[in-house]
């Protein structure tokens, strides 16, 4: 933790299953910024070391903002050998009520991020779903941890336009944070509206802790390994 409260992280490929996933958003997310301070200015530098990319969580969920920080992954990627980053580096922080300097801080360009995340969080989900299932069984079944029966659903959102999409009946529910929802709940617009990227990269964190924990350290058996 630093001086000022704030929670600053390293994730790497050995100890984060989601950082390939982690690793390809950013670099998106941060091209997508400079293409935007392009066009608004005519005018844009290369990311300097310290110099953050944020993402802006919702208050009353997580209540924190991300701040990413993309000059190591373009200084790797773009060097002569072509080296694969190691390692990522955030800071968390409480939400800042400061203005949208920045065109990537933008409510309809959140939105653009949001939507990014939720298809990391996707592939994600999609590369360990059957470690999980190997180790709780389908999730119908009723015996996932409360992460990733959380993540189940926001897996179906991602993929029905940032809808919920619980179809059975008798399906007692996800609960997450302060966030709950039902099949009471089918076609709630949840990404962005109640979900940022920020959440979802939060919970992909909650459901690869979860599943180590499980199986231990190191890449889960059977998991598929990208490169980012």
């Amino acid at each position: 933790m630093t001086p000022n409260g704030c929670i600053e992280i390293e994730y790497t490929e050995a100890d984060n299953g989601f950082f390939p996933e982690l690793v390809r958003l950013v670099i998106s997310m941060s091209a997508i910024g400079i293409g935007f301070e392009l066009h608004k200015t005519g005018i844009v530098k290369p990311y300097g070391p310290g110099q953050p990319m944020v993402l802006e969580g919702k208050q009353g969920v997580s209540g924190l903002e991300i701040h990413f920080f993309p000059a190591p992954l373009y200084g790797r990627l773009l060097s002569p050998t072509g080296r694969q980053p190691r390692f990522i580096r955030i800071i968390k922080k409480q939400v800042s009520k400061s203005p949208a300097e920045h065109p990537i801080k933008l409510g309809n360009v959140q939105l653009m991020m949001a939507r990014l995340a939720g298809d990391a969080f996707v592939s994600y989900y999609e590369r360990h779903v059957d470690v999980v299932e190997s180790i709780w069984g389908k999730e119908k079944n009723g015996n996932w941890p409360s992460e990733w029966d959380f993540g189940w659903a926001m897996r179906n959102a991602c993929a029905h336009n940032g809808l919920i999409s619980i179809r059975r009946k008798d399906h007692p529910g996800v609960i997450w944070k302060n966030l709950k929802y039902g099949y009471a709940d089918n076609d709630r617009q949840v990404l962005f509206d109640e979900i940022t990227g920020v959440e979802l990269i939060l919970l992909m964190e909650e459901m690869d802790v979860k599943l180590r924990q499980t199986v231990g350290s190191g890449v889960p058996p059977k998991c598929a390994k990208l490169r980012p």
